[in-house]
C-alpha cells in the first residue's frame, strides 16, 4: 500500500468514526427545537433532593428484589415441609421437619423486616416528592416576583420561559393524597347484652376512629390550601404575561409545557401567519383550551373532589362522635341502675 493509499484509508476510517459519533448524538440527543428551547431550571437544592430521591428509589428496588427472593425461598420451603408431613417421618424426619419449620420462621421474620423497611422507604419517598414540589413552587414564586420588576422585554421573556419550564418540571412530583381507609367499616355495633364496661370500650373505639378521621380531614385541608396556592400562582403569572404583552410567548411556552401533560387532550397548535409569528390561540368550544387553562381546570377539579371527600368525612365523624356519646351515657345509666 502506497503512502497516498494509507492516508486515504486513514481519512476514510476517521470519517466513518466521526459519522458514527454524529449518528449516536443525533439518536440519543433531544429533538433540535426541544434541545434549544429547554433550559436548566434545577437549583442546587432541587438537584440534591432529586439525588436523595434517586437513592431512595434504588433502595426500594433492592428491597423489592430481596422480598421476591425471600418469598420464592419460603414457597420452596413450604413445598418441602408439605412433602415431609405427607410422608411417615421417623425420628430423623421429625428432626428435619423441625429444622425446616425453624427456617420458615426465620424467613417470615426477615420478610417482616423487609416489609417495615419498604414502608419506611415509601414514606421517605413521598416526603421527598412533596419537598421537591414545594421547592419548585417556591422557585416559581421567586420568578413571578422578579417578573413584576423586569426592566426589558427580553428579561421578562426569559423569566416567563423559566416559569413555564419550572411548572412543567414540577408536575411529575405532585402527590395526590386520598383517604385510603374506609372508616365506615370500622364502626362497632352495640349488643343488647353489653354491660357498662363493654359500652365504654366500644365508645372509646369510636372516639379513636373519630380522631383518625379528623387527622385525615386536616390533611385534606392542607392539600386544598396547597392546590389553591398553586392555582392562584398560575393565574397571577398568566395575567402578568398578558399584561406585559408577552401573550404570544406565553402561548408558545404553554404549548411546550403540554408535551409533558398527563391528560388526554390534544396539544393546542397556535396558528402562524405569513410573517411566521405565533398567533395566540382563539378560545372557542371547538378547540382544546391552552395548557395553563387546562392546568387550572385540573386543579379546580381536584379541589372539588377533596372538598366532597372532606364533607363526607365530617359527616361520618359527627355521626360516630354522637354514637360514642350515646354509648357513654347508656353505660352511666346502667351503672346507676345496678347501684340502686
Amino acid at each position: 500500500m502506497t503512502l497516498t493509499q494509507k492516508h486515504r484509508s486513514r481519512f476514510l476510517c476517521r470519517g466513518i468514526a466521526v459519522a458514527m459519533v454524529m449518528f449516536l448524538v443525533a439518536l440519543f440527543a433531544p429533538s433540535g427545537a426541544a434541545a434549544q428551547n429547554r433550559i436548566d431550571v434545577d437549583t442546587s437544592t432541587i438537584r440534591l433532593l432529586k439525588a436523595q430521591y434517586g437513592a431512595l428509589a434504588g433502595q426500594h428496588r433492592l428491597l423489592l428484589k430481596q422480598q421476591r427472593e425471600l418469598l420464592r425461598k419460603q414457597g420452596d420451603l413450604a413445598d418441602e415441609i408439605e412433602k415431609v408431613q405427607d410422608s411417615d417421618p421417623g425420628i430423623l424426619g421429625r428432626m428435619r421437619l423441625e429444622r425446616l419449620l425453624a427456617e420458615n420462621l426465620d424467613l417470615s421474620n426477615r420478610l417482616n423486616e423487609v416489609a417495615k423497611s419498604m414502608a419506611a422507604n415509601e414514606e421517605a419517598r413521598v416526603s421527598k416528592r412533596e419537598a421537591l414540589f414545594r421547592v419548585y413552587t417556591t422557585e416559581m414564586e421567586r420568578v413571578a416576583r422578579k417578573l413584576r420588576h423586569a426592566k426589558g422585554r427580553k428579561d421578562a421573556k426569559n423569566l416567563a420561559d423559566r416559569f413555564y419550564e419550572l411548572r412543567q418540571s414540577r408536575r411529575k412530583w405532585r402527590t395526590a393524597r386520598t383517604v385510603e381507609s374506609d372508616f365506615s367499616r370500622l364502626i362497632v355495633e352495640e349488643n343488647d347484652t353489653d354491660g357498662p364496661d363493654e359500652l365504654l370500650a366500644k365508645a372509646e373505639i369510636l372516639s379513636d376512629i373519630v380522631r383518625k378521621i379528623r387527622d385525615a380531614i386536616r390533611e385534606i385541608n392542607r392539600d386544598i390550601m396547597r392546590l389553591q396556592r398553586e392555582k392562584k400562582l398560575g393565574e397571577d403569572f398568566d395575567t402578568m404575561v398578558k399584561e406585559m404583552n408577552l401573550f404570544e410567548e406565553g402561548a408558545r411556552f404553554m404549548r411546550r409545557a403540554d408535551e409533558g401533560r398527563d391528560d388526554g387532550d390534544e396539544a393546542v397548535q397556535p396558528e402562524v401567519d405569513d410573517s411566521g409569528l405565533h398567533v395566540p390561540p382563539i378560545d372557542s368550544s371547538e378547540q382544546a383550551p391552552p395548557g395553563s387553562v387546562r392546568a387550572g381546570r385540573s386543579i379546580e377539579a381536584e379541589i372539588k373532589r377533596l372538598k366532597a371527600e372532606k364533607k363526607l368525612l365530617e359527616k361520618l365523624a359527627g355521626d360516630l362522635a354522637g354514637k360514642a356519646k350515646q354509648l357513654r351515657l347508656k353505660a352511666v345509666a346502667l351503672r346507676d341502675d345496678k347501684r340502686r
